[in-house]
């Protein structure tokens, strides 16, 4: 299965909700003054109309018909919602089929353009399920603290969870059961897994998900807790 498919089945989507239509890929290629990486619109073409998936923390300005010049070589594409951060692809790359993501950080600190993924289709996954990790999906979770996660909790997710190897790197792992969820361990930079993000759309897989600690309130956050205020 296509990951955009892949994709669409975690956030419940039909065929033909999602997608885009040539006259607004069009558009964003105009806007970018050129063409567009045949990853990014194949990815649009089948997702860019869903809001949850591109939209929902880190927005992918490309879905909605918007690009903008760096002013240092590169195309920005998408953006952290507070501009804490932008993703870019090289200027020369934008023909390339599957060009490498770089991001830079806005930070006095920053070091200018960094490579986050080696193939624009692994940011576009990452990033839909890390999208949907933050509110993108009907139900979330997160445990975000200054102690790792026990060891018992990583063990779970790994014996009940599929790692997707592909997407993996040194800032944060990707797990999923059938694409019905998304699981997100980040590391610091020792190495540490620190937070985890959990989501899904089904509520049954969703009480699975909150099993991976020993008590609910572990968790810094769940959907439930809405509903508890209410």
């Amino acid at each position: 299965m296509h990951y955009t498919d892949r994709i669409a089945k975690l956030y419940a989507l039909s065929e033909d909700e999602g997608c885009r239509n040539e006259a607004a890929l069009a558009a964003a290629e105009k806007q970018a003054g050129g063409a567009l990486p045949a990853a990014l619109k194949q990815y649009l073409r089948r997702l860019g109309g869903s809001a949850a998936a591109n939209q929902s923390f880190n927005r992918l300005l490309a879905a909605t018909g918007y690009t903008r010049d760096s002013g240092d070589g590169f195309l920005i594409f998408c953006e952290e919602y507070q501009q804490a951060a932008v993703w870019g692809i090289r200027h020369e790359d934008s023909a390339a089929e599957d060009p490498p993501v770089y991001v830079c950080y806005n930070t006095a600190e920053s070091g200018g353009w960094l490579l986050e993924n080696e193939k624009l289709s692994a940011f576009l996954w990452k990033n839909a399920l890390f999208n949907g990790t933050m509110e993108g999906l009907r139900f979330v979770a997160n445990y975000v603290g200054e102690e790792p996660l026990p060891p018992a909790a990583l063990q779970r997710i790994a014996e009940r969870r599929q790692r997707l190897d592909e997407l993996c790197d040194r800032g944060a792992d990707y797990y999923t059961r059938g694409d019905t969820d998304a699981v997100v361990v980040c590391k610091n930079a020792a190495g540490e897994a620190t937070g985890l993000f959990v989501g899904s759309q089904d509520q049954e897989c969703f009480n699975e998900l909150l099993d991976i600690f020993d008590s609910d309130d572990d968790w810094s956050y769940t959907s439930y807790d809405e509903e508890n205020e209410e």
